[in-house]
Protein backbone atom coordinates (compact mmCIF):
# COMPACT_ATOMS: atom_id res chain seq x y z
CA UNK A 1 0.00 0.00 0.00
CA UNK A 2 2.86 2.23 1.15
CA UNK A 3 4.25 1.14 -2.41
CA UNK A 4 1.47 2.33 -4.77
CA UNK A 5 1.25 5.06 -3.08
CA UNK A 6 4.60 6.58 -3.25
CA UNK A 7 4.13 5.82 -6.57
CA UNK A 8 0.95 7.48 -7.10
CA UNK A 9 2.67 10.68 -5.83
CA UNK A 10 6.00 10.23 -8.01
CA UNK A 11 3.50 10.32 -11.54
CA UNK A 12 1.69 12.53 -9.95
CA UNK A 13 5.35 14.59 -9.89
CA UNK A 14 6.55 13.73 -12.85
CA UNK A 15 3.25 14.48 -14.72
CA UNK A 16 3.37 18.51 -13.48
CA UNK A 17 7.18 18.43 -14.35
CA UNK A 18 5.63 17.10 -18.15
CA UNK A 19 2.93 20.15 -18.30
CA UNK A 20 5.97 22.86 -17.28
CA UNK A 21 8.46 21.67 -19.38
CA UNK A 22 6.26 21.37 -22.47
CA UNK A 23 4.64 25.01 -21.40
CA UNK A 24 8.73 25.75 -22.09
CA UNK A 25 9.21 23.51 -25.12
CA UNK A 26 6.02 25.30 -26.75
CA UNK A 27 7.02 28.87 -25.74
CA UNK A 28 10.66 28.27 -27.65
CA UNK A 29 8.76 26.66 -30.51
CA UNK A 30 6.41 30.21 -30.90
CA UNK A 31 9.77 32.13 -30.22
CA UNK A 32 11.33 30.29 -33.17
CA UNK A 33 8.15 30.62 -35.38
CA UNK A 34 7.58 34.13 -34.61
CA UNK A 35 11.70 35.10 -35.66
CA UNK A 36 11.21 33.09 -38.93
CA UNK A 37 8.13 35.04 -39.75
CA UNK A 38 9.45 38.29 -39.71
CA UNK A 39 7.75 41.12 -41.05
CA UNK A 40 9.13 42.23 -44.27
CA UNK A 41 9.34 46.20 -43.14
CA UNK A 42 11.04 44.98 -40.11
CA UNK A 43 13.59 43.05 -42.20
CA UNK A 44 17.15 44.04 -42.60
CA UNK A 45 17.92 42.71 -46.26
CA UNK A 46 14.72 44.83 -47.04
CA UNK A 47 15.21 47.97 -45.40
CA UNK A 48 18.82 47.84 -46.58
CA UNK A 49 17.90 46.82 -50.21
CA UNK A 50 15.46 50.18 -49.67
CA UNK A 51 18.39 52.34 -48.35
CA UNK A 52 20.44 51.37 -51.65
CA UNK A 53 17.55 51.82 -54.22
CA UNK A 54 16.93 55.30 -52.84
CA UNK A 55 21.14 56.23 -52.93
CA UNK A 56 20.99 55.05 -56.35
CA UNK A 57 18.20 57.18 -57.01
CA UNK A 58 20.07 60.09 -55.18
CA UNK A 59 22.98 59.69 -57.34
CA UNK A 60 20.75 59.99 -60.19
CA UNK A 61 19.05 62.76 -59.74
CA UNK A 62 22.50 64.30 -58.73
CA UNK A 63 23.45 64.10 -62.09
CA UNK A 64 20.22 65.32 -63.49
CA UNK A 65 20.69 68.51 -61.09
CA UNK A 66 23.67 69.21 -62.86
CA UNK A 67 23.08 69.33 -66.39
CA UNK A 68 19.30 71.15 -65.22
CA UNK A 69 17.25 68.09 -65.26
CA UNK A 70 15.98 68.04 -62.40
CA UNK A 71 15.42 70.66 -59.89
CA UNK A 72 16.26 71.70 -56.85
CA UNK A 73 13.01 70.80 -55.11
CA UNK A 74 13.36 67.40 -56.44
CA UNK A 75 17.06 66.59 -55.45
CA UNK A 76 15.44 67.45 -51.51
CA UNK A 77 13.40 65.21 -51.69
CA UNK A 78 15.33 62.80 -52.88
CA UNK A 79 17.47 63.18 -50.28
CA UNK A 80 14.89 63.41 -47.43
CA UNK A 81 13.91 60.14 -48.66
CA UNK A 82 17.22 58.39 -48.81
CA UNK A 83 17.88 60.02 -45.06
CA UNK A 84 14.66 58.55 -43.63
CA UNK A 85 15.91 55.09 -44.58
CA UNK A 86 19.10 55.57 -42.09
CA UNK A 87 16.75 56.09 -39.38
CA UNK A 88 14.59 53.06 -40.05
CA UNK A 89 18.14 51.35 -39.75
CA UNK A 90 19.37 52.61 -36.18
CA UNK A 91 15.82 52.19 -34.64
CA UNK A 92 13.94 49.04 -32.53
CA UNK A 93 13.93 46.14 -33.73
CA UNK A 94 15.70 46.09 -37.46
CA UNK A 95 19.33 47.35 -35.35
CA UNK A 96 18.86 44.94 -32.83
CA UNK A 97 18.78 42.05 -35.84
CA UNK A 98 21.73 43.85 -37.46
CA UNK A 99 24.18 43.46 -34.20
CA UNK A 100 22.19 39.98 -33.69
CA UNK A 101 23.37 39.25 -37.27
CA UNK A 102 26.87 39.88 -36.65
CA UNK A 103 26.97 42.84 -39.50
CA UNK A 104 29.57 46.04 -38.99
CA UNK A 105 26.73 49.11 -38.55
CA UNK A 106 30.30 52.04 -38.22
CA UNK A 107 29.18 52.32 -42.62
CA UNK A 108 25.69 53.46 -41.14
CA UNK A 109 26.55 55.72 -39.09
CA UNK A 110 29.77 57.49 -41.41
CA UNK A 111 26.64 57.98 -43.69
CA UNK A 112 24.21 59.45 -41.45
CA UNK A 113 27.01 62.64 -40.64
CA UNK A 114 27.47 62.90 -44.32
CA UNK A 115 23.54 63.86 -44.19
CA UNK A 116 23.42 65.68 -41.27
CA UNK A 117 26.60 67.69 -42.07
CA UNK A 118 24.72 68.51 -45.36
CA UNK A 119 21.26 68.78 -44.25
CA UNK A 120 21.73 73.29 -43.27
CA UNK A 121 23.09 73.57 -46.98
CA UNK A 122 20.04 71.12 -48.76
CA UNK A 123 17.19 72.78 -46.84
CA UNK A 124 18.21 76.08 -47.93
CA UNK A 125 18.96 74.96 -51.66
CA UNK A 126 16.66 76.62 -53.94
CA UNK A 127 17.25 77.31 -57.85
CA UNK A 128 17.56 81.16 -57.68
CA UNK A 129 20.29 80.93 -54.82
CA UNK A 130 22.72 79.02 -57.61
CA UNK A 131 24.06 80.19 -60.37
CA UNK A 132 25.07 77.85 -62.78
CA UNK A 133 29.05 77.50 -61.57
CA UNK A 134 27.51 76.48 -58.48
CA UNK A 135 25.13 74.24 -59.53
CA UNK A 136 28.09 72.00 -61.26
CA UNK A 137 29.89 72.31 -58.00
CA UNK A 138 27.63 71.23 -55.71
CA UNK A 139 26.34 67.82 -57.68
CA UNK A 140 29.94 67.03 -57.97
CA UNK A 141 30.47 67.16 -54.16
CA UNK A 142 27.01 65.86 -53.49
CA UNK A 143 28.13 62.82 -56.09
CA UNK A 144 31.32 62.06 -54.41
CA UNK A 145 30.33 62.07 -51.34
CA UNK A 146 27.14 59.32 -52.01
CA UNK A 147 29.07 57.55 -54.72
CA UNK A 148 31.38 55.62 -52.38
CA UNK A 149 28.71 54.30 -49.83
CA UNK A 150 26.51 52.74 -52.75
CA UNK A 151 29.30 49.59 -52.91
CA UNK A 152 29.48 49.65 -49.38
CA UNK A 153 25.67 49.29 -48.51
CA UNK A 154 25.39 47.08 -51.25
CA UNK A 155 28.07 45.00 -49.77
CA UNK A 156 25.79 45.43 -46.22
CA UNK A 157 23.17 43.54 -47.87
CA UNK A 158 24.82 40.53 -49.18
CA UNK A 159 26.30 40.03 -45.60
CA UNK A 160 22.90 40.26 -44.12
CA UNK A 161 21.75 38.17 -46.50
CA UNK A 162 24.23 35.43 -45.70
CA UNK A 163 23.82 35.94 -42.09
CA UNK A 164 20.07 35.27 -42.01
CA UNK A 165 20.25 32.57 -44.39
CA UNK A 166 23.01 30.83 -41.42
CA UNK A 167 20.16 32.12 -38.58
CA UNK A 168 17.22 30.25 -40.82
CA UNK A 169 19.52 27.07 -41.11
CA UNK A 170 19.84 26.88 -37.28
CA UNK A 171 16.30 27.90 -36.81
CA UNK A 172 14.97 24.96 -38.83
CA UNK A 173 17.39 22.70 -37.06
CA UNK A 174 16.09 23.94 -33.95
CA UNK A 175 13.01 23.34 -34.86
CA UNK A 176 13.43 20.10 -35.61
CA UNK A 177 14.94 19.48 -32.50
CA UNK A 178 12.19 20.78 -30.68
CA UNK A 179 9.55 18.99 -32.77
CA UNK A 180 11.25 15.63 -32.06
CA UNK A 181 11.37 16.62 -28.12
CA UNK A 182 7.85 17.05 -28.35
CA UNK A 183 6.95 14.00 -29.77
CA UNK A 184 8.71 12.49 -26.87
CA UNK A 185 7.34 14.42 -23.76
CA UNK A 186 4.02 13.39 -25.97
CA UNK A 187 4.95 9.54 -25.63
CA UNK A 188 6.31 9.83 -22.45
CA UNK A 189 3.44 12.15 -20.94
CA UNK A 190 0.45 9.19 -22.41
CA UNK A 191 2.71 6.91 -20.49
CA UNK A 192 2.82 8.58 -17.21
CA UNK A 193 -0.81 9.31 -17.20
CA UNK A 194 -2.27 5.58 -18.11
CA UNK A 195 0.54 4.41 -15.09
CA UNK A 196 -1.14 6.77 -13.08
CA UNK A 197 -4.64 6.56 -13.95
CA UNK A 198 -3.80 2.75 -13.23
CA UNK A 199 -2.75 3.27 -10.02
CA UNK A 200 -5.48 5.32 -8.99
CA UNK A 201 -7.84 2.86 -9.85
CA UNK A 202 -6.44 0.39 -8.12
CA UNK A 203 -5.82 2.69 -4.98
CA UNK A 204 -9.35 3.56 -5.44
CA UNK A 205 -9.84 -0.40 -5.27
CA UNK A 206 -7.94 -0.70 -2.31
CA UNK A 207 -9.63 1.65 -0.49
CA UNK A 208 -13.25 0.30 -1.42
CA UNK A 209 -11.82 -3.36 -0.21
CA UNK A 210 -10.82 -1.83 3.53
CA UNK A 211 -13.44 0.38 3.47
CA UNK A 212 -15.90 -3.27 3.04
CA UNK A 213 -13.30 -5.13 5.39
CA UNK A 214 -13.68 -2.11 8.19
CA UNK A 215 -17.46 -1.96 7.58
CA UNK A 216 -18.08 -6.00 8.13
CA UNK A 217 -15.67 -5.69 11.10
CA UNK A 218 -17.74 -3.30 12.87
CA UNK A 219 -21.03 -5.32 11.70
CA UNK A 220 -19.44 -8.62 13.23
CA UNK A 221 -18.88 -7.11 16.45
Amino acid sequence: MGNETFLLRGTRILLMGGVVLLALLLFNLQSRLERLGTPERSNPLWITSQLQFELLRLERDILAFRVGRAGADELLLRYEIAWSRIGVMKEGETAWRLVNYGIDVSMIADLRREFEALEPEMVGLTEASLTGAERETLAERLYETFVPYSASVRKMSLDILAARSRQERLDQAALVQISNRLNLMAVLMVVLSVLHLMLMLRDLSRSRELSAQLAAAITDA
